[in-house]
């Protein structure tokens, strides 16, 4: 019997976990005590409940034997199947077919889940589910709105109107209806402008199932019209597509939606003809439509929908339909559906009153007028009065303030789980996704529920104070009412979102979710009190889309959260950014910096049952299609012992941030509850306008610099402060301490939390304020006295300090309880860290998420004992020399590109002193082939279009090193081996191949037998005992991305150099300052070029200040080979002398890095400067009578590989990919030298830009191929 590596690593799993780890906890989201020798015990092979969790797409028609294909194909790679979540394919998908809703939670949903578990369960991993079909939660696929329509969201519209003191005023039925007195006089009302809605219409007889009706309106304008603004705003329901003179305007197939469209360029004088297809599926189906057109002249034209319209039936139009030549006096009159379409079913806002126009009362005087009924109402004789009127508006969601909503949803989401699976609730199915970023409800969302619990928490009638949500007052006692209602709203969706948790905590399951983290006004808008939502869930989690798991912003509050409340950190990463940045290397960094934020469960996004990827939306696919798949299980491991550490302990924090929600709440303009303003979730930040912008970026930076400078620090909000007190000189909370507070921009403060932090100041901790401090409180409104005294107090102290402009000035003053726990003696760079303690011991996630090798010598503050490096890659740990010094350890680190990993200090061991140094690698043989290359036997993607590639790959043909897309593959998506024979004299001693530059992994095989796969870079692999004396027979299999075959044509193949080295690699040595040759400046003149992009001008790149030349086409948006030219000032070069010319070509723009030049060469000319360099950056004179420059030395000064080409070109192919200058030395033959050229140089070895290019560059920019040259200079010296 024989036993497959795959299964032998699993068994490791399960044993080392069984002996290493103490007993489970309730549930996999709870941080597990541990002691630091069990912590190293199992880090070589930590459970799965660390591994990547996939976000599994059942986007197709159900097989049970697909499921359990594909659960089985992820376990092998060390990926647990995930969390299954039912949902449609996306728009754009072809053919479309989604997953029948009537197929989830049915027998054969349950046959495929118990399919896929049970192939999770043989390789020890788990499968976890999504409680809702497509998103958000609680809607069980439209079934509860359906069956229970008294569970429907519900939101209040209102409207308003001014009369003088003594008015009497007609109050019309309505919910209810308040009066205030004015403070003043009324405010002006603008004229409505837009379009105007007119009535719901519709074909004479009611359409059964589903049809399409035909409508048209002639407009005539006068023949000398001329037409300023033009715009039509319309909805059907159920889908419409909307045409103007033939011309197609736009359509939709959503009638909650009442869209406007821009008709202006289809409109003409005369005769127009207004024309819409509308669909309806039987039932209620209707029309509603306004155009307005604003003429020259001040007149305007208004057509709304109304008896005027025709319509044909859905026997069809007639060719011409939507033309104004059309004859259509056979149709019909239209029906005029009598509705009120601000009432239900519709309940649209936008045909109610318009937008809400702010006053300011005087809220002593607001009473409650009206309720149900209409009545008469008198307003007081003295003064100006405001009567609001509020009606209920129904919408399609469900109501997530009412909580009779959990009592009908879990049974029907959760509890047929429990029914099929009960003895794996909690073990092999550990938890639930609930995909739900957060929606309380629309606006002023409203339930009778919200209505009893506001008056138990606050003692008042929640109507009563309702307009102050809208309006202000004069005593300040807006801010207090808008907080109180966020503060029951939040409190009653958290009880529903929190009721899943509290039903899988009784099976000993977790329950993890993510919300709108974007920003604090998204996060008051949808969510509420973004903090307490997330303490409902059981395991804290983000959502971070693209690239921005390299970005710290979305990550702080949830992992502050889950500190505080020692839990695990979920992270749903790389979800919906496509292909463009999806690639081993980005998936390391992508795991890097998560770590760094805290996260201790990964969740890939995503892996589609639905293999028919063309225009899928939500890209990229983590399945077999990408030719990197069979060697995911290095990323998996990787992240499983990163993860698994992040489980463990707790931060150690020196800073604590505290977030400003309550300013936000507090002073929440009208516009954010009125559901008439624009804006939608793209423009919510705006709708809360400037001032809590500005708090909202204040905020943002805080935690962007923090992170920058590497302090360890958490975010609290008013719950996590309440449980502080001050000792000594620190905020202590539990294991947490905190040295200095930062302080956001604030306008309102709960009194508590405000005390406190006076306290900590008096008591000589640390306080740096980035703004104005509060003035209100949340207790008693704007205003209040004694939050005023508490602020004076607080700036009195002489540990508080201003800091209007950002933290930046004092992070980099090293400030007072403002400095990082590791201090840089040497080679410092941009590195992330992260600080746990375990038991005792101090373990710091250190990462190198660039592309250049770094070494560095650090001080690590306050730590002593034995230092050991965790390499998460291999699951080993090495003792690492270190030496103590007053402040802390010393230690030497070396860091591989893209390489992290943990530092770790155990005081209970003694330090291990540096061992006496190794050899120098040296260079055995550099095997520059000839290569025999072919179509690999094994490990081909299973691809959507597989590409028959030439056949001489497939029998095998010589080859020199050359990238992919010159051997006629450039679409090809796959592997393919080269093979060689390299002769050795011995095998004894370390041997090491590298392969220099790979695109995108490679995998090496000696004699035979596998020596292993790298992901990302180095490229190096250890060849020790695989070797054996004389000749051995070498494959290097080599793969690239999926997005070639889909037509991104990115770079591909072996470029090498392939270096064969005796003893490891170690980093190409950087220039030193002496390595750089000197001589006098040269100055130049007249910059030019035939090419520069917008903002990026030629015309800056003589002068060193970031700016610079760049060539990014916008129009073809691509990059293009560009030509520079300068002239010198003075003639350079002298018979019989010789010069030697030291050029010097900065790339400091940031971001993004990468974009240095990949391939230039320089020239000189002797012509009259008259003829060339005439100070165009486009299009100018760059011809001349040009002689190439060739180098005769050529640096990098971060260690690029450059290489000088036979056409006298260099190119910078290989090494890292940071801001870099390059010094390029020559010697001109020429004398009398007036200028110079800078030919920028595409290649194929460069990047290239997606846009099917067969050439890359010519700069270095991943995924582009672009550059920018921020400085060129010239230094000159002679000798006879």
């Amino acid at each position: 019997m024989s036993v497959s590596p795959s299964c032998l690593l699993l068994l490791a799993i399960v044993a080392r976990s069984a002996a290493a780890e103490p007993a489970r906890p309730g549930t996999w989201a709870e941080r597990k005590p541990i002691t630091f020798e069990q912590l190293r015990k199992g880090f070589a092979q930590p459970d799965m409940a660390y591994a990547p969790f996939a976000f599994w797409f059942w986007d197709e028609p159900l097989q049970p034997d697909k499921a359990e294909k594909m659960a089985r194909k992820m376990a092998e790679q060390r990926f647990n199947p995930g969390y299954a979540h039912p949902r449609t394919t996306g728009p754009g998908v072809a053919p479309p077919n989604p997953l029948p809703p009537e197929q989830w939670l049915s027998p054969l949903w349950f046959k495929s889940f118990a399919a896929a578990l049970g192939q999770a369960e043989a390789a020890h991993a788990y499968l976890g589910y999504c409680d809702e079909y497509m998103w958000p939660s609680f809607q069980a696929a439209g079934r509860i709105a359906r069956e229970h329509p008294e569970l429907r969201a519900v939101s209040l519209d209102w409207e308003t109107e001014d009369v003088p003191g003594g008015t009497t005023v007609h109050v019309p039925q309505c919910f209810f209806a308040v009066a205030a007195q004015l403070a003043g006089t009324p405010p002006k009302r603008e004229a409505q402008t837009g379009a105007r809605l007119g009535q719901w219409i519709w074909k004479p007889v009611p359409g059964e199932g589903p049809h399409t009706c035909y409508f048209r309106k002639v407009l005539e304008l006068p023949a000398d019209a001329t037409v300023e603004l033009a715009t039509a705003k319309l909805t059907v329901d159920n889908r419409y597509t909307l045409f103007v003179n033939g011309r197609r305007i736009g359509s939709s197939e959503d009638w909650r939606e009442v869209r406007t469209w821009d008709v202006l360029p289809a409109l003409r004088p005369g005769k127009n003809v207004l024309a819409i297809e509308g669909g309806g599926d039987g039932g209620i189906d209707a029309l509603l439509f306004g155009l307005h057109v604003a003429l020259a002249g001040g007149q305007a034209v208004e057509v709304p929908s109304d008896e005027t319209w025709r319509v044909a039936e859905t026997t069809g139009a007639g060719e011409g339909w939507t033309e104004p030549g059309f004859d259509d006096s056979r149709w019909a009159p239209v029906r005029v559906v009598e509705a009120d379409p601000a009432a239900p079913p519709w309940s649209l806002p936008e045909a109610g009153s318009g937008p809400h126009v702010p006053a300011t009362i005087l809220s002593a005087t607001l009473a409650t007028i009206g309720k149900g009924t209409p009545c008469e109402w008198q307003a007081p004789p003295v003064g100006n009065w405001r009567v609001y009127v509020f009606r209920q508006r129904q919408h399609g969601s469900v109501n997530y303030l009412d909580e009779r909503l959990p009592g009908v949803f879990l049974p029907i989401a959760h509890e047929p789980y429990a029914t099929q699976f009960a003895g794996r609730m909690g073990a092999s199915i550990p938890g639930v996704f609930v995909d739900n970023e957060g929606q309380y409800g629309d606006r002023l969302a409203w339930s009778d529920t919200l209505d009893r619990r506001y008056r138990e928490k606050w003692g008042r009638d929640i109507r009563l104070w309702t307009p102050l949500r809208v309006d202000r007052d004069v005593e300040g006692a807006y801010a207090k009412a808008r907080w109180e209602w966020f503060e029951v709203v939040t409190d009653l969706y958290a009880e529903t979102m929190g009721s899943t948790s509290k039903w899988l905590e009784g099976r000993g399951m977790y329950c993890i979710s993510n919300l709108w983290e974007e920003s604090l006004q998204w996060q008051a808008r949808y969510v509420g009190d973004f903090f307490k939502l997330t303490r409902a869930y059981t395991m804290p989690g983000n959502d971070c889309l693209g690239r921005k798991a390299l970005e710290v912003h979305d990550f702080k509050e949830v992992q502050s959260i889950s500190e505080f409340e020692g839990r695990r950190f979920m992270s749903e990463i790389m979800g919906a950014g496509g292909w463009g940045w999806f690639s081993p290397t980005s998936i390391k960094q992508a795991a890097n910096a998560v770590t760094a934020w805290g996260v201790g469960h990964v969740v890939p996004h995503g892996v589609f049952t639905n293999r028919n990827l063309v225009n899928a939306q939500w890209t990229p696919d983590w399945y077999d299609e990408n030719p990197m798949f069979p060697h995911l299980h290095l990323w998996t491991d990787f992240v499983r012992r990163a993860s698994y550490v992040n489980s463990h302990g707790h931060l150690v924090p020196d800073v604590l941030l505290v977030n400003p929600m309550d300013t936000v709440w507090a002073t929440a303009p009208p516009q954010v509850f009125d559901p008439h303003s624009e804006g939608g979730l793209a423009g919510t930040d705006e709708q809360f306008g400037e001032r809590l912008q500005h708090v909202n970026a204040a905020y943002s930076d805080a935690i962007s610099q923090l992170t920058k400078y590497r302090i360890e620090f958490l975010v609290a909000d008013r719950h996590y402060l309440r449980q502080m007190e001050v000792k000594a000189k620190e905020l202590v909370r539990g294991p947490f301490t905190f040295g200095a507070v930062v302080l956001p921009p604030m306008d309102v403060l709960p009194l508590g939390v405000a005390q406190l932090l006076a306290r900590l100041a008096q008591a000589g901790g640390r306080v740096y304020a980035l703004g104005e401090l509060p003035t209100g409180s949340t207790d008693n409104g704007m205003g209040d006295g004694q939050m005023t005294a508490l602020m004076d107090s607080l700036r009195k102290a002489p540990t508080f300090k201003e800091c209007s402009q950002g933290l930046a000035s004092a992070l980099e003053a090293n400030a007072p309880g403002l400095t990082s726990q590791i201090h840089f003696e040497s080679g410092a760079f941009d590195m992330l860290q992260h600080h746990l303690r375990v038991d005792g011991r101090d373990l710091f996630w250190l990462v190198n998420n660039g592309s250049a090798w770094r070494q560095c010598e650090v001080t690590v503050q306050g730590t002593k004992g034995a230092a050991a490096l965790w390499d998460c890659e291999t699951g080993s740990t090495r003792p690492l020399p270190s030496r103590a010094t007053p402040a802390g350890a010393r230690v030497r680190l070396s860091f591989k590109p893209e390489e992290a990993y943990w530092l770790v200090f155990d005081p209970a061991a003694a330090e291990l002193a540096e061992p006496a140094p190794k050899p120098a690698p040296r260079a055995i043989a550099t095997l520059e082939g000839p290569w025999r290359v072919h179509l690999s036997p094994e490990g081909q993607p299973n691809l959507q279009f597989p590409q028959d590639i030439p056949a001489e790959f497939r029998s095998g043909t010589e080859r020199a090193l050359a990238p992919w897309q010159q051997w006629g593959l450039a679409h090809f998506s796959g592997l393919l081996d080269y093979q060689t024979q390299v002769e050795v004299g011995t095998a004894d001693g370390p041997c090491y191949l590298d392969l220099g530059l790979v695109y995108h992994f490679a995998e090496v095989l000696v004699n035979g037998r596998s020596v292993g796969a790298r992901l990302w870079p180095p490229h190096a692999f250890n060849l020790t005992g695989a070797l054996k004396p004389g000749r051995n027979e070498l494959v290097v299999r080599v793969g690239n991305l999926v997005n070639n075959q889909y037509g991104d044509l990115r770079e591909a193949g072996l470029l090498g150099p392939v270096v064969l080295w005796r003893g490891e690699p170690t980093p190409p040595p950087k220039p030193k300052p002496t390595d750089i040759p000197r001589g006098k400046p040269v100055a130049l003149q007249n910059p030019t070029a035939d090419h520069s992009q917008p903002s990026f001008s030629v015309l800056d790149f003589l002068t060193d200040d970031g700016k610079g030349w760049g060539a990014w086409d916008a129009a073809l948006k691509e990059p293009l080979a560009q030509t520079a030219v300068v002239e010198t000032v003075t003639t350079l070069g002298k018979p019989g002398t010789r010069l030697e010319l030291i050029f010097t070509l900065k790339h400091n723009h940031t971001p993004p890095e990468g974009l240095n030049l990949g391939r230039f060469r320089l020239s000189a000319t002797t012509d009259d400067r008259a003829s060339f360099a005439d100070g165009k950056e486009k299009g100018g004179a760059v011809a001349a009578n040009w002689t190439v420059l060739t180098p005769i030395r050529s640096l990098s000064l971060q260690g690029a590989t450059m290489v000088v080409e036979a056409d006298g070109s260099v190119l910078v192919a290989y090494g890292p990919l940071e801001r870099d200058t390059y010094v390029i030395v020559c010697h001109p033959t020429l004398s009398g030298i007036t200028g110079f050229r800078l030919e920028c140089l595409e290649d194929p070895r460069l990047p290239r830009c997606p846009a099917g290019r067969t050439e890359g560059g010519p700069g270095r920019s991943p995924g582009e191929g672009n550059f920018v040259v921020t400085y060129f200079g010239v230094e000159a010296r002679t000798s006879n």
